[in-house]
């Protein structure tokens, strides 16, 4: 395990905020923690809470997000030129080169920086560039491969299939834009919301990369539940930090460490199963039993997800249940349907505890 004791890495950082709708609110919110490694979709997870239970996003806030897309996107369309470029030999991802008419192009992109912003008279030109490559079949193929290699998301070609609408002057993000935007979370966000009459919580969004958690143990005081997200998809890929570590089972020895931390031995825990839309598509071409040799079943969703959540709850060495639930962070309704069943059916009962 030792999960929660990793050395520091380098990580993006986005601004930590901590918005307070008044006093008296505050005094009677629940606490929920959000928590799980780099990546799970623990910040979609916040962001669609921002949607249901708050105000949304202004377009100032819409904005600094289309900084933070174009910088995925540019990022992102340079690591599969590079894979592209490679030979077999090397690691290379594609089974053909990048066509020889494309040699302008290569170098105009090549030129960009990986980090904006990138100027407004310029965004058109990027967007009609990455269109372009991104219609290569070779690009493509290396973006079919990209388990083999990081990536800033594995959901990219959100943002791709529609390059030249993204990479322009005046583009605001809508809100499916802002639910499919990753960024490496630092800090911690703090929200209040109102999830029925009367009812608040206060929502804590905390960093999942390694150099993150040590900052973790500052919000476990007073929490009511603790929202654990893992990306089930991510069993065929390695951990940002170190490239070596299985994201699936990095998730797991974090989620023992936490299921059975002293703060929370008695605290309700609900276990987001998420990324279920890739993992259907992975699951296809990628066998679970390629990565987990314990795994004896047919290859098929239910399988899986069945196998996935055995794996987590096992690790619970407390007597309590943990409560599980299969997402797609960036589906309204599945993360709705949490915290209507689940996560106020819990602060229902901690208002009775607190009424005895």
């Amino acid at each position: 395990m030792g999960c929660l004791i990793d050395k520091p890495s380098d990580s993006e950082s986005t601004v930590t905020s901590d918005i307070a709708t008044n006093k008296e609110e505050e005094k009677k919110a629940f606490k929920l923690l959000l928590l799980g490694a780099g990546g799970s979709g623990k910040s979609t997870v916040f962001r669609q809470v921002k949607f249901l239970y708050g105000n949304g996003y202004e377009d100032d806030e819409r904005l600094k997000f289309a900084l933070t897309i174009h910088d995925n996107m540019v990022h992102s369309i340079k690591k599969l030129i590079k894979e592209c470029e490679k030979t077999p030999k090397d690691g290379g991802m594609a089974d053909e080169n990048l066509p020889s008419e494309c040699e302008n192009r290569l170098a105009e992109i090549k030129k960009l920086p990986d980090d904006g912003p990138h100027a407004l008279d310029k965004l058109a030109e990027i967007g009609s560039l990455i269109q372009y490559f991104w219609e290569l079949p070779c690009i493509k193929l290396c973006y079919s491969r990209r388990s083999r290699y990081q990536l800033p998301t594995d959901a990219i070609h959100y943002f791709f299939d529609k390059a030249e609408t993204v990479m322009k002057k005046g583009y605001v993000p809508s809100q499916e834009d802002l639910l499919h935007c990753r960024i490496h979370s630092t800090g911690v966000r703090s929200e209040t919301f109102e999830i029925t009459d009367g009812l608040f919580f206060r929502l804590l969004d905390v960093g999942g990369q390694r150099s993150e958690r040590k900052k973790w143990v500052k919000c476990f005081e007073n929490v009511t539940a603790v929202l654990y997200v893992v990306a089930i998809s991510e069993y065929d890929q390695l951990c940002y930090e170190d490239n070596e570590t299985n994201r699936v089972l990095e998730a797991l020895d974090l989620f023992e460490d936490i299921a059975n931390s002293e703060w929370f031995a008695d605290i309700d825990i609900v276990l987001f199963l998420n990324k279920s839309d890739l993992l259907k598509e992975k699951i296809i071409k990628v066998p679970a039993a390629d990565y987990f040799p314990e795994y004896k079943g047919d290859n098929s969703f239910n399988s899986v997800v069945d196998f996935m959540k055995r794996e987590f709850t096992e690790r619970n060495q407390q007597d309590r249940q943990v409560q599980t639930e299969v997402t797609t962070a960036t589906n309204t309704k599945d993360i709705q349907k949490v915290f209507q069943d689940k996560v106020l059916e819990i602060l229902r009962k901690k208002v009775k505890t607190r009424c005895l």
